[in-house]
């Protein structure tokens, strides 16, 4: 793995207090011969273990994602 990168975007309440419905998170793997399985395990223990902020999150929103390998 030669770089990693982040994107998120997220979808709101109309209503005041405006708090997120849904968050959909976009990881992007820079780098050749990317296992697909242990890139999947990390997205999934930092999910559920180690950020306390989606853990938050995640008994009120609708969490998604997609990894994408780039060659570089």
């Amino acid at each position: 793995m030669t770089g990693f990168q982040i994107n998120i975007t997220g979808e709101r309440a109309e209503k005041e207090p405006m708090r997120y419905t849904n968050i959909h998170i976009e990881y992007i793997v820079h780098g050749k011969d990317i296992k697909p399985k242990a890139v999947e395990h990390a997205i999934q223990l930092s999910e559920e273990k180690y950020c306390s902020a989606i853990a938050s999150l995640n008994a009120t929103v609708s969490n998604t994602y997609r990894i994408f390998e780039r060659d570089e």
